[in-house]
């Protein structure tokens, strides 16, 4: 068992390296040292991790290629379809079956279909219309 570890760990990291290379070189890896090291002093100060990372994460939002909680929600003008500002029951229901589908559409999957929320759950103060603030609330609390 130690000696077959012994050969597959190594050709594992070669492996690993080699994908990591090549996704570098066509321009798909997160960066480098190089990325992070801003002063090319051959180390990576907090700062400069924190600046990469926060480089990162913004590439990755704005690809959304990210995988963190809310990365594939719809914004507030996927739901208001007329654009006057606000979001009625029916725009609600509307955009959502558009959602669904174009997404059923490309062969997505439509993970967790049966607990989306309804209109009711997000229009908090019952009036029939679903404000940029009333959504905002909604999405801030899925994405914790």
């Amino acid at each position: 068992m130690i000696n077959r570890l012994k050969v597959f760990l190594p050709a594992a990291v070669f492996s690993l390296l080699v994908s990591i290379t090549a996704q570098a070189s066509e321009g798909r890896g997160l960066g480098g040292f190089e990325s992070f090291d801003k002063d090319n002093d051959g180390c990576i100060s907090k700062e400069e991790f924190s600046v990469g990372q926060q480089t990162q994460r913004q590439a990755r939002q704005s690809t959304k290629k990210g995988k963190g909680k809310g990365h594939n929600m719809p914004s507030y003008s996927d739901l208001d379809l007329n654009g006057d500002g606000l979001v009625n029951e029916e725009e609600f229901y509307q955009a959502r079956a558009n959602r669904i589908a174009e997404r059923s559409a490309q062969g997505r999957a439509l993970k967790k279909l049966s607990q989306a929320p309804s209109f009711a759950d997000l229009d908090s103060d019952s009036d029939g219309n679903l404000s940029t603030a009333e959504f905002a609330d909604h999405q801030a609390s899925h994405r914790q």
